[in-house]
This record gives structure tokens, C-alpha cells and sequence, in this order.
């Protein structure tokens, strides 16, 4: 299991005159990049673990919606 807050290592840093738009800016960004490094990882460990649990068989493909 992955607890991604506990490996979230980036720091947010934020100017103290920031505008909340520009807070809920940097949040979001923060948020894609984690979101995305964490999609990857759990990619990479499903694809690991059909090739070593299904040798020899062609992963199904993912449907995107």
C-alpha cells in the first residue's frame, strides 16, 4: 500500500503577499505533479506485477474514458 501524503516530499512555498488565486494556483500544480508521480508508480507496479505473476502473456490494454 502507498501512503502518498507521507511520501509527498516537495515543499509548497508561498510569498506572504500572495493573492488566493495565486494559492490555489501553486495547491493545484502541487497537487497534478503529485497526482501524476503517484499514477506512475502504481503503473509501474501493476505492469511489474503482471509481467512477474502472468509470464508470457501481453498485458490488457487500458481503456481510457
Amino acid at each position: 500500500m502507498v501512503d502518498a501524503f507521507a511520501e509527498d516530499e516537495e515543499p509548497i512555498s508561498l510569498p506572504l503577499h500572495a493573492s488566493s488565486d495565486e494559492i490555489g494556483r501553486v495547491f493545484n500544480e502541487h497537487a497534478e505533479r503529485r497526482s501524476a508521480t503517484l499514477r506512475a508508480s502504481t503503473e509501474r507496479a501493476i505492469r511489474d506485477h503482471f509481467a512477474e505473476a502472468h509470464d508470457g502473456q501481453e498485458p490488457p490494454e487500458r481503456i481510457m474514458r
